[in-house]
């Protein structure tokens, strides 16, 4: 797109789009996004305005405030506006008698649509790619869905009144670690990311390499 080693994401989910919430963690799949679509800015449409948004879970306690202070200061370099919140996920699972994965996720997205709407963004974009849509399928399949759900991971779906976009879904993420790694761009690692506790964890980490 740009170069020999950009990202071949799908830019047509930004049309007709001027302002976006870019959902950044600090990982890999978010950091190069991220990175991907200031290049995008820069060189192709310089009117499409971007503000991160960072959700700070609060479950790794010092580790959870590095990611959020690493996000903040890649705002900063980059030129890019960052608004993050803080969540507690284990009284909301707590409360709503939630597994600490469905808590976050349903924070996560609810917070992203609050910000979204604070700061006046057409839509929330965010960095699942193809390996999520297989980890999100076969953990669908297991529980049990309907024909929506089988359809996987969408690219553009409505989620709390809130349009989310994934200009990423075309890609691998052996992929997005060899774009970041070939421009050197550093991310954040989470540790929970291992615990195989966690379903989604065990099946990209158990499940599909035996499928």
């Amino acid at each position: 797109m740009f170069n020999d080693n950009a990202l071949k994401i799908n830019l047509s989910v930004f049309e007709d789009v001027r302002r976006v919430l870019l959902a950044v963690s600090g990982g890999a799949d978010s950091v190069a996004m991220l990175h991907m679509l200031a290049e995008f800015r820069k060189r192709e449409d310089p009117r499409c305005e971007f503000v991160i948004g960072h959700i700070n879970h609060c479950l790794r306690g010092a580790e959870s405030d590095a990611d959020e202070a690493f996000v903040k200061q890649l705002g900063q370099s980059l030129g890019i506006d960052v608004v993050s919140q803080r969540v507690d996920v284990k009284e909301y699972a707590t409360e709503h008698k939630l597994s600490i994965e469905t808590a976050g996720r349903e924070l996560r997205l609810k917070a992203l649509a609050q910000m979204a709407e604070r700061n006046s963004c057409d839509c929330i974009a965010t960095a699942h790619h193809k390996d999520d849509l297989a980890e999100t399928m076969i953990h669908r399949f297991m529980r049990g869905t309907g024909f929506r759900g089988l359809c996987g991971i969408w690219p553009v779906s409505e989620v709390y009144g809130a349009e989310f976009i994934r200009p990423m879904l075309g890609l691998r993420r052996t992929e997005i670690i060899q774009y970041c790694e070939d421009n050197s761009i550093r991310w954040r690692e989470d540790a929970s990311n291992e615990n195989t506790a966690f379903t989604r964890n065990h099946i990209r980490h158990r499940l599909l390499p035996v499928l």
